[in-house]
């Protein structure tokens, strides 16, 4: 179940949270690519989309959940046996 952020004719912003503490929140813990699905309909609570309560999907994309950025040990490519001065 989603909190609805802004509403207006040309969009509409949704919050889910995904810590997973709450009985409506997501847990995301793995990294990767999650489908997901948005529908309307007349309920607060109900969480089945074959609901006689779900008047239709008005949206479906994919979620990317990007991991940790790696850390890269550069590679030293200067010879170190040359002295510079200014």
């Amino acid at each position: 179940m989603a909190d609805i952020v802004v509403d207006n004719p040309r969009y509409t912003e949704v919050s889910v949270a995904t810590d997973g503490v709450t009985t409506n929140n997501v847990l995301l813990t793995e990294v990767g690519d999650y489908d997901y699905f948005v529908y309307v309909q007349n309920s607060s609570s109900n969480k089945d989309p074959e609901s006689v309560l779900v008047e239709g999907m008005v949206e479906q994309g994919t979620l990317r959940v990007p991991g940790p950025t790696p850390f890269f040990v550069p590679t030293v490519s200067v010879a170190d046996n040359i002295i510079y001065y200014q």
